[in-house]
Formats: C-alpha cells, structure tokens, sequence
C-alpha cells in the first residue's frame, strides 16, 4: 500500500467516525516530513487569533505557501463539491459558499499540519508525561474536523422533505459551536484534502 492509499485509507476512517489518533499524527508527521519545515512556514497563534480578518488571511498565506492554492481557488473548489454533492443527493438548496471566510478546507489543512508539527516537537522519550498535553492537540483536531464533517453532511442529506441540518435547526438543536464553517461533500472532499498531506504535494520553500 503506497502513502496515497493510507491517507484514503485514514480519511475514511475519520469520515465515518473514527477520530485520529497519534500513530496516525506520527504517521502524517513522517509523510509530510514535518522535522524539515522551515519554521517561518510553522502556523502560530496568528492562524487562531487576532481579527477574522488577519486570521484568515494568514491561513490563506500559508496555506498557498504550502500548496500554492490561492482564496478564490479554495472558495471555488469548495463550490464545486457543494455543487456535485446536491446533483447527487437531490438537494433543493441553492445558497453557495459566497465569500472567503466561509473556506474551511484550508483552515483544516493548516490546523493539521499545526497539530502534526506540535505533536512531533514533544518529547518522545518522555512519551506518557506529555499525554495529557498530546491528547489536548489531537482531540482539538479531531473536534475540528468532525464537526465540519458533521455541519456538510447534514446539509445534503434529508430527512423527509427536509435536509437534516434543516430538521436539527427547526428543532433548536446546534451542530457544535455557532459560526463553524461546514465541510462541502465530506465523503469526497475529505479523502482529496488528506491526500494533500504528502511531502511531494508541499512546495519546496517550505523545507530547509
């Protein structure tokens, strides 16, 4: 099985409800070779705080650092598997994904690869007394993408004449926090996303 499999393999696995774990942080660590990053090219507290402006303009910078993808690029792609997804399901919904700060599939990419680095930084010879910190990152990660999983799903599956996401909200109920981006056709966008986490789909500028 070559790496690509694997991260089709991995992102299945999280699709359906599997979280990660941290063999597999390790794993993607060695895939994307994480100990050679320059760190310049690191996410920080930028990509998390600040306005949402700065914020997302910084996980744009990096995230076209990484795979030379620009915002209009990430917006479009984003539509595109909405588009798909509501052919195949039947969906009746028409609103798209109409501005920048509604992209999720690079802010995901970016917290990944935060996870990964932050992770792999811990001591592995002091492996049991970081657990509790090393739980920490991956759980965050792992809440991220689920509920962004979750939140794109819902939105093209139905329940009687209604899509789910619709029949939860009409009942007050909230998918996770308030103001998450969803992820478009997460059974196709997930798997290409994760496939993106390869040594070879990552510029060179980044490494040392």
């Amino acid at each position: 099985m070559n790496r690509t499999e694997s991260l089709v393999i991995m992102a299945n696995r999280v699709f359906f409800g599997l979280p990660l774990n941290t063999i597999d942080i390790y794993g993607l660590a060695g895939f994307i070779k994480i100990d050679q990053f320059k760190p310049e090219y690191l996410p920080g507290p930028k990509t998390i705080s600040g306005s949402p402006k700065s914020r997302k303009d910084e996980i744009f910078r990096l995230a076209e650092a990484y795979w030379g993808v620009k915002p209009q690029e990430w917006l479009n792609m984003e539509n595109g598997w909405l588009k798909s997804s509501r052919a195949r399901s039947g969906s009746q919904e028409t609103k798209g994904k109409d501005q920048f700060d509604d992209v999720i599939s690079a802010e995901l990419l970016i917290r990944f690869i935060a996870t990964i680095a932050f992770v792999d930084g811990l001591d592995k010879h002091n492996f049991f007394g970081t657990v509790l910190v090393r739980r920490s990152a991956i759980s965050s990660l792992n809440m991220a993408i689920s509920e962004a999983i979750l939140k794109g799903q819902t939105r093209i599956e139905h329940f009687g004449d209604k899509t789910i996401y619709a029949c939860l909200k009409n009942a007050g109920i909230m998918i996770g926090t308030g103001g998450g981006k969803y992820l478009p056709d997460p059974e196709t966008s997930l798997p290409y996303l994760f496939r993106m986490l390869q040594r070879d789909r990552i510029s060179p500028k980044a490494y040392v």
